[in-house]
């Protein structure tokens, strides 16, 4: 078509009729816009919702007792947690207590050639590992953690899974010791990651005490960043010379 043809054709047309089309045309499409705005924003309501209906909840604090520490896990949701998993590292600072006579002081004889050293800012630790195989809803557990004097600080990591679906959920807590009045011994808590419930995969660690995935993945960004080098500076609380009660289903239950 050449331009004199263009020009005629456009000549015939409506101009009018063509600008309230086009009026038409661009309200219509800002309308299904928003439609389908308001659409994802009931979809992620609704998955919200049915996630608080039909998901665990479960979250932990950590509080003194004389000298032992107490961990305790609520479930605050409507639908028990299945393999519940507990790693929970106690934190010392090498200028507090140096690693010879820690190992002096605290450790069984057999393990005191194990080549524990610190991390780069001067702090190494014990972990203690506990599990439930079921964790009610609308109940708590409290459990002495198994370190033989109290940490600087504490890292939780808090692993469980849905039992409908089986999807593992995971996050890191860090408490650290404050002072209430002139009494130390008080634990805050620092930081959490994630934020909000969030599927991961599922990490344990190998007879070399490496951890690792069960898929075989790498291990997920909030563990590599907050939990895997003072790991790696850990040893377990059965090699502490003090007596030790298992993994599986301690401590105290209680309604919440």
């Amino acid at each position: 078509m050449n331009i004199e043809s263009l020009i005629s054709l456009l000549s015939d047309l409506d101009l009018p009729l063509v600008f309230v089309t086009g009026i038409y045309v661009l309200l219509t499409y800002k309308l299904l816009r928003e439609s389908k705005r308001a659409n994802d924003l009931n979809r992620d309501a609704i998955e919200k919702q049915f996630g608080v209906l039909t998901l665990p909840h479960l979250y932990c604090d950590i509080s003194k007792v004389k000298n032992k520490l107490t961990l305790t896990i609520y479930n605050i949701g409507n639908v028990p947690a299945y393999d519940v998993d507990i790693l929970a590292i106690g934190l010392y600072d090498e200028e507090e207590v140096d690693i010879p006579t820690f190992m002096v002081k605290y450790v069984k004889p057999t393990f005191r050639t194990y080549p524990l050293q610190s991390n780069k800012e001067g702090f190494y630790g014990v972990y203690d590992h506990i599990v439930y195989a079921v964790f009610p809803f609308r109940k708590k557990v409290s459990v002495i953690l198994s370190f033989p004097i109290r940490p600087e600080d504490v890292y939780i990591l808090l692993q469980y899974r849905c039992g409908f679906l089986g999807t593992n959920y995971s996050q890191i807590y860090w408490f650290y010791e404050s002072f209430e009045g002139r009494e130390k011994g008080t634990y805050k808590l620092g930081s959490l990651d994630p934020k909000v419930i969030t599927p991961s995969y599922r990490v344990s660690y190998d007879t070399n005490l490496v951890l690792k995935t069960e898929e075989g993945q790498s291990l997920p960004e909030h563990i590599r960043k907050h939990f895997l080098d003072i790991w790696n500076h850990s040893i377990p609380c059965g090699y502490i010379d003090m007596p030790f009660e298992g993994a599986e289903d301690r401590g105290k239950w209680c309604n919440i």
